[in-house]
């Protein structure tokens, strides 16, 4: 077992010459971590763990500049945009060579880039980053080898996610879902002493 606990307070002020206080942002968190391993059997590890995660937005998202992409379109910077925080429950189970593992994370203020907003006056397309008011995440991983003979193994990965997103998009209700599910799968050759070959698939559902 292990436990841990992170404290931050973080002070971000951007000013200019002419203006000051365009961005003046404070704020603290906890940060904890727990993580718990069992050996259910010789061969099966159980495992269990919790985070709380920050992600800031980069310097080039929050300034209020604006960059020519063309003449229509215009990368800009943000300055409301808050940090996102993350907190994250995984679940592993590891039985000899298989793995099985679920992850569920809850993200609010999720940072998205490239959100357009439209000034429909001047007819320009500005492209900056946005904070999305919560994105909910399932997923889940299934790897195992299988050794067809001495000279021929298979890994194999398949993976799963879940993903809703919930927020006020520009006065509107948004609550989006998305299913997505691939499959990998590697077939590994030793041809000879000094010769190894690969043949690789990999499928991708809508």
């Amino acid at each position: 077992m292990f436990a841990g606990l992170r404290y931050e307070y973080t002070n971000t002020v951007l000013n200019t010459q002419t203006q000051h206080g365009i961005i003046d942002q404070h704020y603290e968190e906890l940060f904890p971590t727990l993580f718990l391993s069992h050996d259910l059997t010789k061969s099966g590890t159980l495992q269990f763990s919790y985070s709380r995660r920050i992600t800031r937005p980069s310097f080039n998202e929050l300034e209020p500049f604006i960059v020519f992409q063309s003449p229509d379109t215009y990368l800009a910077g943000n300055e409301k945009l808050q940090p996102s925080i993350s907190d994250i429950l995984k679940t592993d189970y590891r039985y000899k060579t298989v793995l099985f593992s679920l992850t569920h994370t809850v993200e609010n203020n999720a940072i998205r880039r490239f959100q357009p907003r439209q000034d429909t006056v001047k007819n320009i397309l500005y492209m900056l980053s946005r904070n999305l008011d919560k994105v909910t995440t399932t997923s889940f991983m299934i790897a195992f080898p299988v050794n067809v003979t001495g000279w021929w193994n298979i890994q194999n990965n398949m993976n799963g996610i879940v993903q809703n997103v919930k927020t006020f998009y520009d006065g509107q209700k948004i609550d989006l879902s998305l299913k997505n599910f691939n499959i990998n799968i590697i077939n590994n050759f030793k041809i000879g002493e000094r010769l190894s070959g690969e043949l690789s698939g990999f499928y991708q559902s809508p």
